[in-house]
C-alpha cells in the first residue's frame, strides 16, 4: 500500500509542471465527478484548469484561489486513487506507520529469556531464607524460591526474601494474566509464558521433559488443582 505525506508535496503555482500536477488534476476531476477532456490528463498547470480548482476548493472550504498549498493537499491525498498516488510516490511517500510497542509483551519475553539462565538442580528449601538479591540462578532451588527470583528481578515481587507456594494464591490479579500466568497452590508453584509465538512453562517439575530443578520447559502439564494468579498488566 502506498501512503502519501501531504507535507511533502510542492506548492502548485501557474506554470507549474511535474508529476504532482498530473495527480491533482485526477483527484479534483475524480472529487467533482468530472470527465478527463480528450481522455487524458496533462502535467501542466495551465489556465485552462483555474476554473475546476476554485470550484473544488470552495466546495471543501478553502480559499477561492488557484494555489494548491498544504491545505489543499491535506484534503486531497486522503481521496488519491492508486494511480494518483503513484505518480507523487518519488516525491511523497511516506513510511507506514509503525504499531505501537506491548510493553507488556516485551517484559513477558525478557522474563522468559531470564528464566532460560536458571541451571541448577531441585533442592527442597533452597534459597529461602537468603536475600534474593543474593540468590544466584545456579543454584539448588525449589519451586517457590526460584520463581520469587524470577519475579522480584523483574519487579513483581516486593519482598527481599522468597515466599512459600501457597503464599502464592492470593499474589498479584486474580485469574489467567494475558501472556504470564502463577499457577500456584499449597505444595506447589509454577510460571506460564503464553506468547504468540508460544507456549513455555518455568517450573522444577519436569513431567517428563528434563531433569528435576527450575528450567523453561515446552511439556505442558495440568493445572487444575492450582489457583491461578497473574502480575498486573502481564
Amino acid at each position: 500500500m502506498i501512503i502519501i505525506d501531504p507535507k511533502k508535496l510542492p506548492d502548485l503555482r501557474l506554470g507549474a509542471r511535474g508529476p504532482a500536477v498530473k495527480a491533482m488534476k485526477i483527484t479534483v476531476n475524480q472529487a467533482l465527478g468530472k470527465s478527463v477532456v480528450g481522455g487524458r490528463v496533462t502535467g501542466w498547470y495551465w489556465y485552462g484548469y483555474v476554473a475546476r480548482v476554485r470550484l473544488w476548493k470552495r466546495s471543501v472550504g478553502l480559499p477561492d484561489d488557484s494555489v494548491i498549498g498544504s491545505d489543499a493537499w491535506e484534503k486531497l491525498v486522503p481521496i488519491m486513487g492508486p494511480a494518483a498516488k503513484k505518480l507523487v510516490a518519488p516525491i511523497a511517500s511516506a513510511d507506514p506507520p509503525s504499531p505501537p510497542v506491548d510493553l507488556a509483551l516485551e517484559k513477558a519475553r525478557d522474563m522468559l529469556a531470564w528464566a532460560r539462565g536458571f541451571t541448577g538442580s531441585y533442592k527442597l528449601g533452597g534459597g529461602h531464607g537468603i536475600p534474593l538479591v543474593n540468590v544466584q540462578r545456579n543454584w539448588r532451588l525449589d519451586c517457590s524460591s526460584s520463581s520469587s527470583l524470577l519475579l522480584y528481578h523483574f519487579g513483581l515481587f516486593d519482598s527481599a526474601y522468597a515466599h512459600v507456594s501457597g503464599w502464592y494464591e492470593t499474589w498479584g490479579e486474580s485469574g489467567r494474566g494475558r501472556y504470564v500466568t502463577v499457577h500456584a497452590t499449597y505444595d506447589h508453584m509454577w510460571v506460564e509464558f503464553a506468547l504468540p509465538e508460544g507456549w513455555w512453562r518455568f517450573d522444577t517439575s519436569p513431567h517428563g521433559e528434563g531433569p528435576p530443578g527450575p528450567r523453561v520447559r515446552t511439556t505442558r502439564r495440568s493445572d487444575s488443582r492450582f489457583v491461578h494468579r497473574h502480575p498486573e498488566g502481564l
